[in-house]
């Protein structure tokens, strides 16, 4: 059978499934509470190797600190600066979770709520989810679907859909880390990295873009010829000071080609593509891990890195940026997927 299930454990009285897709060389496991991906499982010639962070239960998913570990991201992924935002004339304050910022959808966002599932296919899962209006202060009564399928070229494709009845500000990401050479295995500063994007969105002090744009041609964020993680990571440059490495949002000019990014694990040799609809991706280094206890061992500083495919953050406060605000009635939709070579 190519998806199965289990229950996982119990939040706030809801069940928790975890199902588990396989075909091929790749068995992805996601769980019904924040869409998690909680398993990225490739065969290789030596063996099996779960490419993705995580937990072993579902208590120490409810307590994480933070991470996001694999999580649908929403309403809105990012930094949201101040925790305001003004809408159709309405100012909205949201809850400051990070600093005086708004991160990833708030106190309570998508990646700490149980989900409804549905298989479709053989090869694909379906969850969905209704957000209130006013939920996390957001205006308009959301409906979410995310659908995970398994290709036939070895990848994971995430699409995303949502409608309102209301005019509110969306951006739905996934915040899987990943580690090529396997979780657990230490950092990832090995790692050659390609980015097919000619700009960012340089952030202030308190890592939220201001509106404007960098070239990136010269600097220690070119990663137009792929290149190890770890090879400028601690060069001497404001932007990577405030980050304390990379987590800035990358954005592509040539929205034809949805390839976005490609990684190699040093001692793996597993390749991993990412093609996503989306102009932009973050790239983190996990500069915030801080030897917290996952599957395998403990994740230490920057063993796993995020490509977390999105719109650019806060352009819900800067009129430079393309509008992330979904109309009353219309639809998003977004799609990603990572294929493994």
């Amino acid at each position: 059978m190519a998806i199965s299930k289990i229950l996982f454990g119990t939040h706030c009285g809801e069940d928790v499934y975890e199902f588990t897709l396989s075909r091929g060389d790749i068995a992805v496991s996601i769980l019904t509470y924040g869409g998690i991906i909680r398993k990225f499982i490739v065969k290789t010639a030596a063996g099996e190797r779960d490419i993705v962070l995580g937990y072993d239960t579902l208590k120490e998913y409810e307590k994480d600190g933070g991470t996001y570990f694999g999580a649908i991201i929403g309403r809105v992924a990012n930094r949201i600066a101040n925790g305001v935002f003004t809408l159709n004339g309405k100012r909205y304050e949201l809850y400051k979770n990070n600093g005086s910022n708004c991160l990833h959808g708030g106190k309570c966002g998508f990646n700490a709520k149980v989900w409804k599932s549905r298989v479709i296919g053989d090869y694909s899962l379906e969850l969905s989810y209704f957000s209130a209006d006013g939920e996390e202060n957001f205006p308009g009564n959301l409906q979410v679907k995310v659908v995970y399928s398994l290709t036939e070229r070895k990848g994971l494709k995430i699409e995303y859909f949502a409608k309102s009845d209301a005019d509110t500000p969306i951006n739905l990401t996934n915040h899987a880390y990943f580690n090529l050479n396997g979780e657990g295995t230490g950092d990832v500063l090995g790692h050659k990295l390609a980015l097919f994007a000619d700009k960012i969105t340089p952030v202030n002090e308190n890592l939220v873009p201001t509106g404007k744009y960098m070239a990136i041609s010269g600097t220690p964020f070119d990663f137009s010829t792929a290149k190890t993680i770890g090879n400028d990571i601690n060069a001497d440059n404001g932007q990577l000071a405030f980050c304390g490495g990379y987590d800035v949002n990358f954005v592509k000019s040539d929205v034809k080609d949805p390839l976005i990014a490609k990684a190699t694990g040093d001692k793996s040799g597993i390749t991993m593509e990412v093609y996503t609809t989306e102009q932009g991706v973050q790239f983190y280094s996990g500069n915030f891990l801080n030897g917290i206890k996952g599957k395998s061992g403990v994740y230490a500083h920057r063993n796993g890195f995020c490509l977390e495919t999105q719109k650019v953050p806060n352009a819900v406060n800067c009129k430079e940026y393309p509008s992330l605000v979904l109309k009353a009635g219309e639809e998003y939709k977004s799609a990603t997927e990572y294929v493994i070579e």
